[in-house]
């Protein structure tokens, strides 16, 4: 795409082959978006993804979307005008986020299925997860995978959402450190299966089970 220009799909949007890059342009999608396997779809600094209301963005098998934000420009998925939108990854998508403001998604927010996977060294690292559906969740993380998410921010929930983040299955342990915001820590999740923990709130008893912690991953998992 032409750098930092608009773009405006008016039907769907799929990626089938190779790596298609937004730049730094707002992509503004009036349909769904399906990136599938082998496909890849990356948001530079200064760029965006932009989803019309009860559309989805759906990371299927082999497919990747990657949000490569800086520290002083950040990438973004949003709406387009009004509404709330889904953005899933599915069973063998993968997902890569780092300084990425993730917005107005509907009541499951990001959500990380079963089998999804979390690129572990761009895992949210700086990002900001506000401006939910009222009622629902930011983040729902039900895949098995062991991964540290830092510098995670969750803003004052001025839109009524019940949790900051979801993980109803038994099974994988992700850890929060360095977490900010109004919204975020233990007494705002849903977490049955004691698989969240947050950085400065220590655990008494932490279960560890099919624990695969990668090289270069720094996890602590505050027990």
């Amino acid at each position: 795409f032409m750098n930092g220009e608009p773009v405006t799909i008016n039907n769907d949007f799929t990626v089938n082959k190779g790596r298609l890059n937004t730049s730094s342009s707002l992509v503004t999608v009036s349909g769904n978006v399906a990136i599938n396997s082998g496909g890849h779809l990356s948001v530079d600094a200064g760029g965006g993804l932009a989803l019309a209301a009860s559309k989805s963005v759906n990371v299927n098998n082999g497919g990747l979307i990657e949000f490569n934000g800086t520290s002083g420009t950040q990438s973004k998925i949003t709406r387009k005008s009004s509404g709330y939108y889904a953005l899933n990854v599915e069973n063998g998508g993968k997902i890569a986020a780092v300084h990425t403001i993730f917005e107005y998604m509907n009541t499951n927010g990001v959500n990380l299925k079963s089998g999804a996977i979390v690129d572990p060294s761009n895992a949210f690292t700086s990002c900001i997860f506000r401006n939910g559906q009222s009622g629902g969740r930011l983040l729902t993380i039900n895949n098995s995978q062991t991964f540290a998410l830092n510098n995670a921010m969750f803003p004052n929930n001025s839109w009524g959402s019940n949790f900051n983040v979801y993980k109803s299955v038994n099974s994988g342990v992700v850890t929060f450190g360095g977490h900010s915001g109004g919204f975020s820590g233990g007494s705002h999740e849903y977490d049955p299966n004691n698989r969240i923990h947050w950085g400065g709130e220590v655990a008494g008893n932490v279960t560890l089970q099919g624990v695969d912690v990668v090289n270069g991953q720094d996890i602590c998992f505050d027990a």
